[in-house]
């Protein structure tokens, strides 16, 4: 079963109200920090949440060209894809599976 939001359940990513985040996903020197950040965002949230990617540029304050780069980096490493809605949802949002990639 697939662990993407929105489409099916996928394991929260927060125990007693804190976010987990596995030591091997920190320290990955593959991934960087700003990408990291981003991730432990996306996790901190329920599992009904849809994260639209102009609402993640704008929390962070990326400039578009900062975001751009961030972007690519989460899809080449398997950590959001981009849905272009669903019924009733009409604005794009991001699948997301941190920890366990997306298939």
């Amino acid at each position: 079963m697939s662990n993407v939001v929105g489409i099916s359940p996928r394991k929260t990513g927060t125990i007693d109200g804190y976010t987990y985040v596995p030591d091997s996903f920190l320290d990955n020197s593959n991934i960087s920090w700003d990408v990291k950040s981003i991730c432990i965002y996306l996790q901190s949230f329920p599992d009904a949440w849809m994260p639209m990617p102009d609402k993640i540029q704008s929390r962070f304050r990326l400039s578009k060209a900062k975001w751009k780069k961030i972007y690519h980096e989460l899809i080449e490493g398997g950590y959001v894809r981009l849905n272009n809605g669903i019924e009733g949802h009409r604005k794009p949002f991001l699948e997301f599976d941190i920890y366990g990639g997306l298939k």
